[in-house]
């Protein structure tokens, strides 16, 4: 939540120090939507998540797009690659 508030921060700052006119509304907006965005960005959505010892779970969202069973000579043994 730092980004948001640094953000927060130069929004006050320049309603306090620019003088009011369309720069600043237009100022305004810009660090309005990339609040917006930011706060979509980083956002922390909540997960059902089945407890299994069989199913691997990412630390993040995404997509398998491969995997292989590979050679692992550092730990003399076959693991599998995803």
């Amino acid at each position: 939540m730092l980004y948001p508030a640094i953000t927060l921060a130069a929004m006050a700052v320049v309603f306090v120090l620019l003088p009011p006119g369309i720069p600043l509304a237009a100022i305004f907006v810009v660090l309005l939507l990339v609040l917006g965005w930011m706060l979509w960005f980083f956002r922390d959505p909540e997960r059902k998540i089945t407890p299994n010892e069989l199913i691997l779970l990412s630390l993040a969202d995404g997509t398998i797009t491969d995997s292989a069973e590979t050679d692992l000579p550092e730990l003399g043994r076959r693991a599998m690659r995803i």
